[in-house]
């Protein structure tokens, strides 16, 4: 019996006790907030009606209602607002003093006799009325008051006031011992009424709960014992249940026991004949029926149950209940069982079959005894099996102890070894070493081996025969441990390989054969080899013209930087732009070898790609605040690098024409792109601003600017294309050309 049976009241492990704590938990819980939230309401509103009472005279001096002279007198203004009055200022708008109860304060300013809590008062209050309250430093507690005063909306000064809020603060604590009192009364009452519930009427039934189950204990459940259910609420319906409970726990370690028994019996059959025996005499006892025969009478309920319950062990009830049906293995015949009936001597219900632990738990045991039987017999017949396969085993199979003394011994490895019998061999053969090896010191090379890398498989190992000879054989082998982990002994097989040397030195010669033919082989080999290093050279040719792209690109942007350089020392606004046009052109061939660099041909660009990006570059530098925008659309049109640089250079001169005269003022647009090709191979370009436009007097063939020469002579002497410019809600060029059959210049794989 556990030394804790009996738990006290003021136990920590006490339920009633848990009980009157959470109660009491959640009931001050509840107590500490509702009174915070009243204590805070009555706070405020005992503010909200003293500021209510400070702010009267104000109102009234304002309305006419009451004379400014009559401010002195504190005590009416006291019966006016019910409260203490400690000072009563009116107070000129520029801050001094207009009327007081004190003559020598008159004219001076108000804020040099004010407390310094009360300096959080405005200097003036226009409109709002405002107070502050404070305690001085002997603790005494004081409210003070700054309000407008108005005539027709025009300010004539403020009125202050300073009253004693001594009753103001005993009413607020009048009202907290007040909550506190009704809260430890409602505590206490709580306390009672929980004392009086759970002591009448749930600690007697849990203490009669207590020892019952205790006397359950001590009787290890085979002794039902009854707990007093007490009235029918929910714990009497409770410990009702908990009776149910333990009855059928009663009376289910009854049936287990008697279980455990029959469990012990069947585990020690040992055959079938044992087990049906055993079986249909358990049955009988445990429902006390009689065993029947089969006859053609129930041969048709036989065949339904066979149905239902195909397994062998099965454990069932007719659904009457007045037949039992149980099938084991037949002890006669092979692969064949039986099933067999039993029935009351009187013919009526086995009551037994309503507890369902008996069938299920018989049919497990019959079921597990019929497993086991059969694991028997198969261990048997596969021990019959390993010795017929042991025999006639054509490779040598053995056993050696760790000292070097057979074991075991098939006939294989005896007339391998030339023996008579695997006896005369164990016998003759006293030490495996120097006896069956051929060479001395194999043995313990091969073990060696072994406890290094756990087995061996397939080691080739010359052995001697009985007659003296030797022959090469094929070993695998593997140590056997004990529980402690220790070696005991040796298995493996021996396998002759002289047919298959005999074989290898055939298959030697045959390859010395066709040396002649491998020679020309190698001839073929070198020409492929020599068409490999062709290609790999092309490969480098390869990298070094992407290096000299890159590096082309790489001085480009050198030379751009040194122009960035110099324009800092330029202020001549032409000479800047000169320099900043001719970066842009620089910039445009650079990326035609940057572009390139990173192609996979080598020989060609996409032209949209790199038209976008060169137009992009030119709005970034020369575009501050970034209010244009680029709109492409482009089709995939590869060309070569001889075409797209003066593309490049003509793109460039034209959109840094667009972005210097079509977007004046910072004026907002769009630089548009389209590129296309025809079915003739003729690439069309057209870029478009929608900027102011040019001139109607502009003249494109005869303007003589430097930048429309150079993109007029990149257009049509180098690319042998047309350039047309026009007005279209801004300014459109457009480029016509065809570029000529390339010839390939790099075959890249």
């Amino acid at each position: 019996m556990r030394s804790d049976s009996k738990i006290g009241f003021l136990s920590f492990r006490s339920v009633p006790l848990k009980i009157c704590a959470s109660i009491l938990l959640i009931e001050g819980i509840f107590l500490f907030f509702l009174g915070f939230y009243f204590i805070e309401s009555y706070t405020l509103e005992i503010d909200k009606i003293t500021k209510n009472k400070l702010a009267q005279p104000g109102i009234l001096m304002s309305q006419q209602a009451l004379h400014f002279l009559k401010a002195t007198n504190q005590k009416l203004i006291g019966q006016l607002i019910q409260e203490e009055v400690i000072e009563c200022l009116v107070i000129n708008p520029d801050g001094t003093i207009l009327f007081s109860a004190d003559a020598d304060k008159r004219g001076k300013p108000y804020r040099n006799y004010l407390h310094e809590k009360e300096m959080a008062l405005p200097f003036q209050a226009f409109q709002q009325f405002n107070t502050v309250s404070y305690r001085d430093v002997n603790d005494n507690a004081f409210v003070s008051s700054l309000a407008p005063l108005t005539v027709d909306d025009l300010f004539f000064g403020n009125l202050f006031i300073r009253i004693s809020a001594k009753h103001i603060e005993q009413k607020k604590q009048n009202i907290l011992y007040l909550f506190l009192i009704g809260s430890i009364t409602t505590l206490l009452l709580t306390v009672i009424a929980e004392a009086i519930f759970i002591f009448h009427l749930i600690v007697p039934r849990m203490e009669s709960s207590f020892a019952s189950l205790s006397r359950i204990e001590r009787d290890q459940l085979f002794v039902h014992q009854e707990i007093p259910p007490g009235p029918p609420d929910q714990i009497g319906l409770f410990i009702r249940r908990i009776n149910s409970i333990l009855s059928n726990i009663t009376s289910n370690n009854k049936a287990l026991k008697k279980l455990f028994i029959a469990g012990e019996q069947i585990a020690n059959t040992v055959d079938k004949k044992m087990l049906y025996a055993m079986s249909t005499a358990i049955v009988c006892r445990f429902f006390n029926v009689q065993q029947g025969e089969l006859d053609q009478l129930i041969e048709g309920e036989i065949e339904s149950f066979y149905h239902q319950y195909p397994d062998i062990g099965t454990l069932t009830c007719s659904d009457d209940k007045r037949a039992l049906f149980l099938s084991l293995p037949n002890p006669h015949k092979k692969n064949e069982f039986l099933w067999a009936k039993f029935f009351r001597k009187d013919g009526g219900v086995i009551e037994e079959t309503s507890n369902p632990v008996y069938l299920d738990h018989l049919s497990r045991l019959f079921k597990n005894a019929i497993r086991r039987i059969s694991a028997f017999e198969e261990i048997a017949q596969a021990e019959e099996r390993y010795r017929e396969l042991f025999s006639s085993a054509v490779e040598g199979i053995f056993r050696t102890t760790e000292a070097g003394r057979f074991e075991v011994i098939n006939p294989a490895l005896a007339a391998m070894s030339g023996y008579d019998s695997p006896e005369e061999m164990m016998q003759s053969i006293t030490d495996i070493g120097s006896q069956f090896y051929a060479k001395h010191g194999d043995r313990e090379a091969i073990f060696e081996t072994l406890l290094r890398e756990k087995k061996i498989v397939d080691r080739e190992i010359m052995f001697r025969r009985k007659d003296g000879s030797v022959f090469p054989a094929a070993v695998s082998l593997h140590y056997v441990k004990n529980t402690q982990g220790g070696i005991i002994a040796y298995e493996g097989r021996i396998v002759n390989i002289e047919e298959r040397k005999l074989r290898e030195q055939e298959e030697q010669n045959r390859k010395a054969a066709e040396a002649v033919s491998r020679v020309q082989l190698n001839m073929v080999s070198k020409l492929e080899k020599n068409e490999q290093q062709l290609q790999q050279s092309l490969k480098e040719k390869e990298i070094l013209l992407r290096e000299i792209y890159h590096r082309t690109k790489n001085n480009m942007l050198v030379i751009i930087s040194m122009l960035k350089l110099q324009l800092g020392e330029i202020s001549d606004p032409t000479t800047l732009s000169i320099f900043q046009e001719t970066e842009n052109r620089i910039r445009a061939m650079a990326m035609v070898h940057e572009n390139l660099y990173r192609s996979d041909s080598l020989v060609d660009i996409d032209l949209g790609g790199y038209l976008t990006e060169l137009i992009s570059a030119l709005v970034k530098s020369m575009v501050i605040n970034q209010h244009i925008t680029i709109e492409a659309e482009t089709e995939p049109v590869p060309i070569s690098i001889d075409h797209a640089v003066p593309l490049g250079l003509a793109v460039n001169e034209i959109v840094t024409n667009s972005l210097k005269h079509g977007f004046p003022g910072n004026r907002s647009g769009s630089i548009i792109l389209r590129l296309c090709q025809s079915a003739e191979n003729v690439i069309q370009l057209r870029v478009k601003d929608t900027g102011i436009g040019i001139p109607a007097s502009f003249d494109f063939e005869k303007n003589s600017s430097f930048g429309l020469q150079i993109t007029k002579n990149l257009i049509r002497k180098q690319l042998h294309g047309t350039i047309t410019m026009r007005q279209d809600n801004g300014t459109e060029t457009e480029i016509r050309f065809t570029e000529p059959e390339r010839i390939q210049r790099i075959l890249i794989s």
